[in-house]
């Protein structure tokens, strides 16, 4: 499931628009302005935006360090392709994905195209998740997607296996506990689903909701059975359908579900 973490940003009352348009939005912002010649500092506070959501300032900035050429290409790319999968702009995001998948940035480029995949073939985002965790084996995030998929395909089992790898990777990450607790209620295994949910200290409020999950999670499981059997030739006609496709496996409609973006 997706939770994203959105941090609150600072308001300052009482002041004229004009005024408020000339304070920078975080620390990182001021600071970027003060020494505007490290192109590190400045892609550290795109990636930032990014997990904020703010994927319309992202690319801006992003554009800025095109525009100055001072920062590694491939890494302007991958930014890039995680703001327009954030955007829902999907081709243009595949494509530059595509494109990093012989380079350094192999691993996240596995990840983002495992992520477009899941919205129209399981067996295809398996595939490219199974890339990513051999480019990226310690990746808490493409842990939890690749056991999420597999969840989804029926294979619970394995599933378990890359989300509990993901919960010690990261042992508050609440993406994958949700997720490894939902393994056992999607087996019946109340007890086991109850003393795992406690040892993460997931509240009873929220073991509950879990439960309602789980049933809408089986009921998606039930109409996406065949996409784990199907060729992969299939999911290019899959492919035209994805975007009107607005099932809870698309993005962000159950919390827990993939990981915010790469």
């Amino acid at each position: 499931m997706i939770m994203q973490h959105k941090p609150l940003l600072g308001t300052l009352a009482a002041l004229c628009l004009s005024a408020c348009a000339s304070i920078p939005n975080s620390a990182e912002e001021a600071a970027l302005r003060e020494r505007p010649d490290q192109p590190r500092m400045h892609a550290e506070l795109i990636s930032s935006m990014l997990a904020q959501g703010r994927n319309y300032a992202a690319m801006a900035h992003i554009e800025e360090l095109e525009r100055e050429g001072r920062t590694d290409k491939d890494q302007l790319r991958l930014l890039r392709a995680s703001a327009q999968y954030q955007l829902e702009e999907l081709e243009a995001a595949e494509n530059n994905y595509r494109m990093l998948t012989e380079t350094d940035y192999a691993g996240q480029a596995w990840h983002g195209l495992g992520l477009i995949a899941a919205q129209r073939n399981l067996r295809e985002a398996v595939t490219y998740f199974n890339r990513a965790v051999s480019a990226r084996p310690t990746d808490p995030q493409i842990r939890n997607d690749l056991g999420y998929t597999l969840m989804l395909a029926g294979r619970l089992a394995e599933a378990r296996h890359h989300l509990a790898t993901a919960t010690e990777l990261v042992t508050d990450d609440a993406q994958s506990q949700n997720n490894l607790v939902l393994s056992f209620l999607l087996e019946a295994q109340q007890d086991r689903a109850r003393r795992l949910a406690r040892s993460f200290r997931i509240s009873d409020a929220d073991f509950r909701q879990l439960e309602a999950e789980s049933r809408v999670i089986q009921r998606l499981m039930a109409q996406r059975a065949d996409e784990f059997e199907q060729p992969l030739a299939a999911s290019a006609a899959a492919k035209e359908k994805s975007h009107d496709r607005k099932d809870p496996a698309q993005r962000q409609s159950i919390p827990g579900l993939y990981s915010n973006t790469r």
